[in-house]
């Protein structure tokens, strides 16, 4: 993790406790420019309702742009978003295929959850 990225995830959570809604626009601008690991931490604080009113569409949105460029955790997330409908469509189709891409990176949920859901859907 990026210094600033650990220091702006700080100042987020005494943020979060603040009446007013907002991503702090530095992080914002990261995300925007392409990071893919803030445009992940973007879409969790979104789905979280962290320092922004809760809004899994949103979330999703953005764990969409971190995955395509191949963040391993917003793939799980994203499959995870499909696998329930949590911002997007359900879809069994949607979730495996970004499950077993983040799988194949080593992550672990997302193999044990390849697993369930191939169970369920063979």
């Amino acid at each position: 993790m990026h210094s600033l990225h650990a220091a702006l995830l700080g100042s987020i959570l005494l943020i979060s406790a603040a009446p007013a809604y907002a991503i702090p626009p530095e992080l914002l601008q990261e995300a925007e420019a392409g990071d893919p690991d803030v445009q992940r931490t973007v879409g969790f604080m979104y789905g979280n309702g962290i320092s922004v009113q809760q809004n899994l569409t949103e979330a999703a949105k953005w764990y969409r742009k971190a995955a395509e460029q191949g963040n391993a955790e917003a793939q799980y997330l994203l499959g995870f978003a499909y696998a329930d409908g949590l911002g997007v469509e359900q879809s069994s189709a949607e979730a495996i295929k970004w499950f077993e891409k983040a799988a194949q990176q080593g992550h672990e949920s997302a193999r044990l959850q390849l697993q369930k859901l191939r169970a369920e859907n063979p």
